[in-house]
């Protein structure tokens, strides 16, 4: 019984992550909070993170894709300048996770009965309980599982490629902590849900067209489609092609995010503004034009 497994959070379990080596941070013993050793966590088993705002479920900084890491010394750089912000997690090549909403510990067990009889039967691995419902880990095993939105039933989306979860420890709007529900989790590891080939690749025939996702469905997920929905804060999420009326804009927004979030050379950011205004544009601007949305 799922719903009858402990979710205490046993956050000792988490003091023996690695502490980086303090080419960061000057000192190392400097304590951190209880949302960033969950992250440290997460990262020193491979899986990349990046800032969310205070109690929230959006990215703290624009390019959160180019951003997120899993490199020690940088997450307790981010711990210790942002001690109470949320953390989230990368999904795509390495995990994808089916997000099971407005489900509460009595209703849980019955749901993955339901994902199981559409799926076939698979052991389940590492279970979040989140805000307002519980989120399941899942291995891609080489399959390009995207985004989706209820496609394996009501309120049953699915986080793959180009998009993120929020990370267990971190405080959902609502107050509540996400947190693992079996507590092997936290002792052995992530243990991703493996399910048949058959299933994920059903899950792919479901897949109508990529979209780049966060954590909030509401404002992320919409109906299946082939133009890019755009996370609010990412100016590299735009619309392909880039709609005439629109090119200035664009160009000028993703200058800023290479230049600011990058750190790029005028140079640099003068070539992939180029090659995106002759791929991206519905009609390419002139060169010169380009040019000077890149402050060169």
């Amino acid at each position: 019984m799922i719903s009858s497994r402990t979710g205490a959070q046993a956050i000792d379990t988490l003091e023996d992550v690695p502490q980086g080596t303090s080419a960061v941070n000057n000192d190392q013993k400097q304590p951190i909070s209880d949302i960033w050793k969950y992250g440290l966590f997460l990262a020193s088993q491979g899986h990349k993170i990046f800032p969310l705002k205070k109690q929230s479920k959006k990215p703290l900084f624009y390019g959160w894709q180019d951003g997120a890491t899993s490199d020690a010394d940088l997450i307790l750089h981010w711990a210790h300048i942002y001690p109470d912000y949320n953390y989230g997690i990368v999904t795509g090549e390495s995990i994808f996770v089916i997000d099971l909403d407005k489900v509460g510990p009595s209703q849980i067990d019955a749901k993955i009965d339901e994902l199981q009889a559409e799926l076939g039967v698979f052991e389940i691995g590492t279970l979040v309980k989140t805000g307002g419902g519980y989120q399941l880990y899942c291995d891609p095993s080489g399959f390009d599982i995207k985004n989706t939105s209820k496609r394996l039933g009501d309120c049953v989306d699915t986080k793959g490629a180009g998009g993120y979860v929020v990370g267990p420890g971190s405080i959902h709007p609502n107050g509540q902590r996400y947190e693992f529900v079996d507590l092997c989790s936290l002792e052995d590891g992530i243990k991703l849900t493996k399910l048949s080939p058959a299933a994920l690749q059903y899950i792919v025939s479901l897949q109508g067209g990529q979209r780049v996702i966060g954590a909030d469905d509401e404002t992320c997920v919409g109906k299946a489609s082939n133009q890019k929905s755009k996370v609010p804060g990412n100016a590299l999420d735009y619309v392909k092609p880039i709609p005439v009326g629109t090119r200035n804009d664009t160009l000028f927004k993703i200058a800023c995010h290479y230049r600011e979030v990058n750190r790029l050379q005028a140079n640099d950011i003068y070539r992939m503004l180029r090659d995106i205004n002759q791929t991206d544009c519905e009609k390419p601007l002139d060169d010169s034009e380009a040019l000077r949305k890149g402050g060169g």
